[in-house]
């Protein structure tokens, strides 16, 4: 992605396009786009494939809520990452579509997820290290959004909808695993 990304950046920075830009900044612009729309695009096929939009929809919104909030392990290369994220999302998606969970469970894997998140730290990277202000904001959020979220699940839990209960609350579960994960990454690194 990075080679690709150089030889557009410096295809569109020899034009002129972009003169106020440093050729670095204008080639990271482009490193960016290029990966958010691999995964846009791998998450798309993934909903259509397992015939999910709306579902797959749900799951990515609560995920980077939470991953935003919560941390997570970080890879260290983007191949890597995009890999690991499809096979994320298509088996997410694949236990909820083919298996039967009863509403109790649901609920139990919530309670039991949410109570998990409230009980441990966010992470921070080495990329970007946290301070205790940020800290402090990103726990503020990351309740604000369990809130939010919370409402959503009462409401599905309301309409009796097996599918979206279980997919909320398996989310939570996944997102609190790779906090977790890059817990011990970091640890290990350390």
């Amino acid at each position: 992605m990075e080679k690709m990304a150089a030889m557009l950046a410096e295809r569109l920075y020899e034009e002129g396009s972009f003169p106020t830009v440093s050729y670095e900044a204008f080639k990271y612009v482009i490193e960016f786009a290029l990966e958010m729309a691999a995964g846009i695009l791998a998450s798309a096929i993934i909903a259509v494939g397992f015939n999910m939009r709306w579902e797959t929809a749900a799951f990515l919104l609560i995920f980077w809520v939470l991953r935003s909030y919560a941390g997570g392990i970080h890879l260290d290369k983007f191949s890597h990452c995009f890999i690991f994220s499809a096979f994320v999302i298509a088996g997410t998606m694949a236990l909820v579509k083919y298996s039967y969970v009863p509403l109790w469970f649901s609920h139990l894997l919530f309670i039991g997820g949410v109570s998990a998140f409230m009980l441990t730290d966010p992470e921070s990277d080495r990329n970007r290290e946290v301070d205790e202000a940020e800290d402090a904001y990103f726990r503020k959020k990351l309740r604000q959004s369990f809130f939010a979220i919370a409402v959503f699940y009462l409401l599905c839990a309301f309409m009796q909808s097996r599918k979206y209960t279980f997919l909320i609350a398996i989310t939570i579960s996944v997102v609190y695993v790779l906090m977790i994960l890059g817990k011990v990454k970091n640890a290990k690194n350390n």
